[in-house]
């Protein structure tokens, strides 16, 4: 065993980066080959809490902890990641998990476990069930709104049927993984994350499976001014969507025939 690699970025996860490395601990030594946290100029205490955490004093050999001094945002440090893991012959699958804990960790790598992907050009994805008693949040349902738009904006651009992953949270062999960089499209803007569905539905074989989550502890609240802002974004990108989306698409996809990776920094 010991097979896969684990992808962690972080940005200011103190009090809650903990949670996630304890609910991994029982997997280290018999599943992951290597953790890699990634993080993104994080100003509180979140690297401090990674390094005092009983999951890294017990196995400080299964971490690789990267700062950078500028936020790169999520997309850089995916690519990354998978640049990391790519060259570590140890790994032979790549997943992620979310350092503000909002899945409940062991479970997550127990189903990771449990599907490890073996059909060629498949990946399998952890899914959200609903939380009931989560608080009603404006900059999540504003999130969730523009991936089902955008999504569908994805299915008439390309003819392809597609589906709203939500949240790039994958498991999957790295000798098949995607192009994932600059050129196509997967910057860290709002197109992220409906791009990234995109290239999963088209290209892949996807199998899911719905994970019990929790609202983060501490969660972004921002005006209903800057909420207004972002919603006349995404109008104005859906403009030039077709032609992005399109173009993403069939570079991808041709390139993809050709190598199983080129990761862009």
């Amino acid at each position: 065993m010991n097979e896969i690699g684990i992808i962690i970025p972080t940005r200011n996860v103190n009090t809650m980066v903990s949670d996630i490395l304890n609910g991994i601990e029982t997997m280290l030594e018999k599943y992951i080959s290597k953790v890699m946290i990634i993080d993104n100029a994080s100003t509180d205490n979140t690297i401090a809490e990674i390094i005092e955490s009983q999951t890294f004093k017990k196995y400080p050999d299964k971490f690789h902890i990267e700062r950078n001094f500028i936020d790169m945002g999520y997309s850089y440090s995916l690519k990354r990641g998978i640049e990391y893991f790519f060259n570590d012959s140890k790994t032979k699958y790549i997943g992620v998990l979310h350092s503000d804990d909002q899945f409940r960790s062991q479970q997550v790598m127990q189903h990771y476990i449990n599907n490890i992907p073996i059909q060629q050009k498949s990946v399998f994805i952890v899914t959200r069930t609903p939380d009931p008693k989560a608080n009603f949040n404006y900059r999540q349902l504003i999130r969730n709104i523009a991936n089902k738009a955008l999504t569908l904006v994805a299915n008439w651009a390309t003819n392809k049927s597609t589906f709203d992953i939500n949240t790039p949270f994958f498991l999957i062999n790295k000798n098949e993984i995607l192009f994932i960089y600059e050129n196509y499209g997967l910057s860290n803007d709002i197109f992220f994350h409906p791009r990234l569905n995109l290239l999963f539905n088209s290209l892949y074989t996807c199998r899911f499976n719905d994970c019990d989550w929790k609202r983060a502890k501490i969660t972004t609240r921002i005006p209903i001014t800057k909420m207004g802002i972002q919603l006349i974004i995404i109008i104005i990108k859906f403009g030039v969507c077709y032609r992005f989306l399109r173009l993403d698409f069939s570079n991808s996809y041709k390139i993809s025939q050709g190598s199983a990776i080129n990761v862009k920094n």
